[in-house]
């Protein structure tokens, strides 16, 4: 009998103890599957322009403004050489205009291009897993996808018309809203945009 009695008093207690154990795993489940909305890592907002700026004010634009210079004479029996673009730029604007050809505002907007990144990247992950339910790989994709695309929406028009500078001496000599008015009454709003595709297809 006292042994049945251990048995008995052995069981009680494992059910005792199993109840608590059965509850956590239930709740451990529960947030398993309660997907929490992740903050965007606001420290690159500073560190990731800061680093694009920097490189851009130290010759990083002026290198892009010859590469675009020497691609706009692309086809032509004898395009310009490097020297040739460089003293055509100081002769139009002066060295410091030179160097700095297109950079306010387009060229410094673009420092600001991992923006739209961050927070549609961020959002996105966050609807997919908590309202449609997809896997963290599929979610993360398809995030990187839309973050890519909103990154092209935002920094294909500045692109478009900081060639639209480089290319033409007077307009580097107008007013931000002036040089968007030309480009827009010359090839039309939709010129904005012109490339998008592939810039989408990139930076996805």
């Amino acid at each position: 009998m006292a042994k049945i009695r251990l048995t008995q008093q052995m069981n009680a207690s494992s059910s005792a103890i199993g109840r608590p154990c059965a509850q956590t795993i239930q709740q451990l489940k529960h947030l398993d599957h309660t997907i929490s909305r992740q903050r965007p890592a606001f420290e690159k907002l500073l560190v990731g322009p800061m680093m694009i700026f920097g490189e851009m004010i130290t010759g990083g634009h002026y290198l892009e403004v010859l590469r675009l210079g020497k691609q706009m004479t692309t086809g032509r029996t004898s395009g310009p050489s490097y020297l040739c673009l460089h003293r055509s730029f100081v002769s139009e604007t002066g060295l410091f205009g030179a160097v700095y050809r297109g950079f306010l505002p387009w060229g410094l907007l673009q420092c600001l291009k991992g923006v739209p990144v961050l927070f549609v990247q961020n959002e996105t992950m966050y609807q997919l897993r908590s309202r449609a339910s997809w896997s963290q790989r599929s979610a993360e994709k398809f995030s990187g996808f839309l973050g890519g695309a909103a990154q092209a929406v935002c920094v294909c028009p500045l692109q478009k018309i900081k060639v639209s500078v480089v290319a033409c001496p007077t307009m580097n000599l107008l007013t931000p809203l002036q040089a968007t008015q030309r480009v827009i009454k010359t090839y039309g709003v939709g010129s904005l945009y012109d490339g998008i595709i592939p810039m989408m297809m990139r930076r996805s």
